[in-house]
């Protein structure tokens, strides 16, 4: 696979990696949900979408230090962690906090995205390019399984389909839009 273009080769030695937690600089959230949408379907998944979605729009719009990040590496976290557990798209936002935020500070960010992805009817997000999403269904978990679940039983799509790949695409756009925001 091809490295995105936002990427530049690892600096020269000697030059120091900036102190964590990273400073966050903002983005433009509808730019955000457009490119972890589509990065859903190129880099592994809703982790790594989340992820990718976000550090490749922080290398574009500002460079260094976000291009030494290949978001692909999170491509494990897809469907739930590959056991249907904590959903990737959270695992990815979770990541991110973890960059810019010590655990103490991330915590109150992490339950408010908890509780929202939880009571939330998704997917919102609403490609251009895509049917409109015909069933929207709320997980009542942070589980990929209840999520995923839910919405198969109110939609009648089976996991392997195009629109449930759709869905979980949207929602991870959901996931990284709220968390910019």
């Amino acid at each position: 696979t091809a490295v995105p273009s936002v990427f530049t080769p690892a600096l020269a030695e000697g030059v120091e990696a900036p102190a964590w937690p990273w400073t966050y600089q903002p983005l433009d959230k509808e730019e955000v949900k457009a490119r972890v949408f589509a990065n859903f379907s190129t880099h592994g998944g809703c982790c790594a979408a989340v992820v990718a979605g976000i550090v490749e729009e922080l290398a574009e719009v500002y460079g260094y230090p976000y291009n030494q990040i290949d978001g692909r590496m999170f491509a494990h976290g897809g469907g739930g962690y590959g056991r249907r557990n904590l959903c990737g798209s959270l695992g990815g936002a979770f990541a991110i906090l973890g960059l810019f935020l010590t655990g103490s500070d991330s915590g109150k960010l992490r339950n408010e995205l908890y509780a929202w992805y939880e009571t939330t009817a998704f997917p919102i997000y609403q490609p251009a390019d895509k049917p409109e999403h015909p069933v929207h269904s709320v997980a009542g978990s942070e589980l990929c399984k209840d999520s995923v679940g839910n919405w198969m039983a109110a939609s009648g799509y089976e996991f392997g389909t195009p629109e449930r790949g759709t869905r979980c695409a949207s929602l991870s756009a959901d996931v990284g839009g709220r968390l910019v925001q």
